[in-house]
């Protein structure tokens, strides 16, 4: 079945909004929308509609139009890793290894690492987590030798180069999974889950990881801070 018109523009919209890439302008105006898209004033306005219903548009007179939906920050200071985590509880841990290599960015290496993380029981993995990690290069030389399918990347970093992760601080935003996160974390259909960037700093207060983390639905985040804070 062909989906009509504007549910597709709704979707592409939603996208941007849960992407961040409406934050630092206006929202596009309905004229601005007809001209992107191709379409009537009437399908348009019907594409809005559904974003107002999902709370992420707010319409006022004269036609302009406001987010609702902004990301939230939140700075997390008690750090511990998924994999002592998930051992705490008794768990067993199972990461898969999509990514390892050594990357330049900016003129300056990266260790590019990622993984999807999860529970292992029963020989059957509930993944909860994808991680994309950059470590500089310079800290970590011949951090690619470690197998981080096995091996806890903080305990190495711990162990191996006495590099001691001590907090992280966090941007939380709501994205949309791709086909591939839909199908690791069991999703009949594709919805808002939360994605956090964020910054791991070690005892001297200097950046060691950059990381994008998307969780799983399945997956409890709780965060805590102090009253009056």
């Amino acid at each position: 079945m062909v989906t009509a018109a504007y549910r597709e523009i709704a979707a592409a919209l939603r996208q941007d909004i849960l992407a961040g890439r409406c934050d630092n302008a206006p929202f596009p105006s309905e004229q601005e929308l007809r001209e992107r898209f191709a379409v009537t004033r009437t399908t348009v306005r019907r594409a809005l509609e559904l974003l107002v219903q999902d709370g992420l548009i707010r319409k006022h007179q004269g036609r302009r139009i406001s987010l609702c939906f902004t990301p939230q920050k939140r700075r997390s200071w008690n750090f511990t890793s998924l994999t002592e985590t998930l051992r705490a509880q008794h768990e067993l841990p199972f990461s898969r290894v999509d990514r390892s290599c050594i990357e330049e960015v900016h003129g300056h290496q990266y260790f590019h690492l990622v993984r999807t993380r999860g529970i292992k029981r029963a020989g059957a993995v509930q993944f909860l987590t994808r991680e994309d990690s950059l470590l500089p290069y310079a800290r970590f030389p011949l951090i690619e030798q470690y197998d981080f399918a096995a091996q806890s990347l903080y305990a190495v970093m711990r162990e191996h180069y006495q590099v001691f992760p001590c907090r992280g601080e966090s941007v939380l935003t709501a994205i949309m999974p791709d086909a591939d996160l839909c199908a690791d974390f069991k999703l009949d259909q594709a919805q808002p889950i939360i994605s956090a960037r964020q910054q791991i700093f070690d005892v001297e207060d200097e950046v060691i990881e950059e990381v994008t983390i998307a969780y799983s639905p399945y997956f409890e985040i709780r965060i805590a801070r102090a009253a009056g804070h």
